[in-house]
């Protein structure tokens, strides 16, 4: 399987959830849940999700979760900027004009946010421990340190990505609400790097990656990105394994095991005692 069918298959699944379960008041499902079981929002609010109960069922906690949705949004905002900055920064040549073929076929350009941005994409889920199993607090504490340091963050240490990891929420949070709202930013984020991805495909591996200077909302400094469009594959391949292991298959199994597979028993067990 090539990387733009895994991350078309990747995205299909983000939205495919968000169309079987209506996690909103009110909201109607638009197919049933895995294929098997149209589920109602009664059905999902009888769950009885508290931040407690959410923790002890999901690998994220419901804090967490809401960080990660505002780093992913950061992550778009900043890509929307930078792309904007590119296109006006960028000598754009006529469709008439006859050296435009060849200066295509002599240099093959990646621009450096696209790059960066699949780089960012998955340093945020690296930080929020997306796909990673899940440890105990104090090996939390004993490789919080060491894990920072390695991994890095995806913007600078002074920028509003570290406030939001450190920002302490005191608020009481609607767990349906947040994971609803960090599956839309996910879909948003998949369909920009499937894009790009697109874009990084018809170039080919030996595409120079542009070091175009960009205007960066996390920094006022501009870092040189280095890299090829094989890196950008790579970025996305951990990116769509992370979600799909941290996210797409511990939320199927929570709604299977504590939701479908109880009313679908529920419901055969009526069945036979009423022949």
């Amino acid at each position: 399987m090539n990387t733009v069918t895994a991350a078309e298959q990747g995205l299909a699944q983000l939205q495919n959830l968000l169309a079987s379960v209506p996690f909103s008041r009110g909201s109607e499902p638009q197919c049933h849940f895995l294929n098997i079981y149209k589920i109602s929002h009664a059905e999902l609010a009888a769950l009885d999700l508290t931040e407690a109960r959410w923790d002890q069922l999901f690998p994220i906690s419901a804090n967490k979760l809401l960080k990660l949705g505002i780093s992913l949004g950061n992550l778009l905002r900043s890509y929307e900027l930078e792309s904007d900055a590119f296109q006006r920064r960028t000598p754009h040549l006529s469709a008439s004009d006859p050296f435009d073929e060849a200066l295509s076929e002599r240099t093959k350009t990646m621009p450096a946010h696209h790059l960066s941005f699949a780089r960012n994409f998955v340093l945020i889920l690296k930080n929020f421990n997306v796909g990673v199993a899940r440890r105990g607090k104090s090996d939390d504490s004993s490789s919080g340190t060491a894990s920072s340091s390695t991994s890095g963050s995806p913007i600078k240490l002074r920028s509003r990505q570290l406030l939001i990891e450190k920002l302490e929420i005191n608020i009481r949070l609607d767990c349906l609400f947040t994971i609803k709202v960090v599956l839309q930013m996910l879909v948003a984020s998949f369909e920009v790097a499937l894009r790009l991805l697109r874009a990084a495909t018809e170039l080919g591996d030996t595409a120079v990656l542009s070091t175009i200077r960009v205007y960066s909302e996390s920094s006022s400094e501009v870092s040189k990105v280095s890299g090829t469009p094989s890196d950008f594959f790579t970025y996305l391949n951990e990116a769509l394994v992370r979600v799909s292991s941290g996210v797409v298959e511990p939320l199927t199994a929570l709604l299977l095991e504590e939701l479908v597979e109880p009313l679908v028993i529920a419901s055969c067990q009526n069945l036979v005692a009423g022949m």
